[in-house]
């Protein structure tokens, strides 16, 4: 193809006389023949009756907790023969406390308990659901929390605690703060492993120490506490590694160490916790570990849940645990507790503020 250019220089005078010439006309009439006779008069228009379409049906949305769309209350566990008999438990003493709900269409509130497999499923349903509540650890809450903006509403105590500090054990004669970690090895159970690595990598990021990058080596496939206690206690003349983190709190350290001496452990023995020492680390001064909280029973944004629908829900279980202990003791095979409190708005504050500090992507285990 080719391009051809245009002289404006003489295309400029032309387009302007045009211009003149047009308005003049306009002017004088347009430059139309008078003599030529009147003009035509133009046809009517056809006028166009408009004829009603039906619009198609829109589909209402269903009330939720109703026994169409029940309210579903979910717990990351297994499915197994005692928790499906918690879980019918459970929901007959809902259909009880919750008989008696009428705002509205509602004649009473229909509860359902289900199983997820996996935290990612959780933080799905509690970002999209209209109906589903969710019995989440910490990390699996923060994630949906930054995700969507979700409602916590009770947490779990043990023990008249409700969160759990960091336990982390090391072979002292080589380790005295995170930081040493860089030249030596790190024990666990696994990676994905909520307690016994990912706190204790936050811990060591919050120090400053890439714990994937920096640490000389990650060894996984542990299984217990006290396998852990004997990988760094130097079983064997060296220690398999230089520091763990355990499940128990800081105080029932030292009364492990105790019972699995006492009982003869064959993997471990007075005499070589005393020549390898093995103690607790302290956090530092300047950076405290914020404990983990315990399980959370986590709702949909107000925008997808109805707060007088949670209110409901939050009422019941408390009433439930208050008169039916039975009930109790099925729900405590499906969350472990020994009480469920409501959360006052800033409780969870200083955890979320912890985990954004050490730089958590809030990504969890799929």
């Amino acid at each position: 193809m080719r391009r051809h250019p245009i002289n404006t220089h003489n295309l400029f005078p032309k387009l302007v006389s045009s211009l003149i010439i047009t308005l003049i006309l306009a002017a004088c009439g347009g430059g139309a023949d008078e003599s030529s006779g009147p003009a035509a008069t133009a046809a009517p228009s056809p006028t166009f009756t408009p004829i009603s379409t039906e619009l198609p049906p829109v589909p209402t949305q269903m009330l939720v907790g109703t026994a169409e769309q029940p309210i579903k209350l979910a717990f990351l566990a297994e499915t197994t023969a005692a928790s499906n008999r918690a879980a019918a438990s459970l929901e007959d003493a809902f259909a009880e406390e919750l008989d008696n709900f009428t705002i509205g269409f509602y004649d009473g509130l229909t509860v359902e308990i289900e199983f997820l497999e996996t935290p990612q499923e959780a933080i799905n349903l509690l970002c999209t659901s209209r109906d589903t509540a969710v019995f989440a650890d910490a990390f699996t809450y923060a994630a949906a929390q930054q995700q969507c903006g979700v409602v916590p509403a009770l947490r779990v105590e043990k023990e008249g605690q409700t969160g759990q500090n960091l336990t982390m054990v090391v072979y002292d004669a080589r380790v005295f703060t995170l930081a040493d970690m860089r030249s030596y090895r790190f024990c666990t159970t696994s990676l994905d492993d909520f307690t016994y690595f990912v706190y204790p990598a936050l811990a060591f990021q919050a120090a400053g120490v890439n714990p994937l990058e920096e640490i000389n080596e990650i060894i996984t496939g542990y299984e217990t506490d006290e396998s852990l206690i004997v990988a760094v206690s130097g079983q064997g003349g060296q220690p398999q590694c230089e520091a763990a983190a355990l499940s128990i709190p800081p105080e029932e350290f030292a009364p492990l160490v105790e019972s699995m001496i006492d009982n003869d452990d064959p993997e471990i023995s007075l005499t070589q916790f005393q020549s390898n020492a093995v103690s607790l680390l302290e956090p530092p001064a300047t950076e405290a570990w914020e404990p983990i909280p315990y399980e959370v029973l986590v709702f949909p944004p107000p925008q997808l849940f109805p707060d007088n629908i949670r209110q409901e829900i939050i009422t019941a279980i408390l009433a439930i645990q208050e008169n039916e202990a039975a009930i109790v003791d099925e729900l405590k095979t499906l969350v472990e507790h020994d009480s469920l409190i409501p959360i006052l708005e800033d409780d969870l504050v200083p955890f979320l503020t912890w985990l954004e500090r050490t730089g958590w992507n809030m990504a969890v285990p799929r």
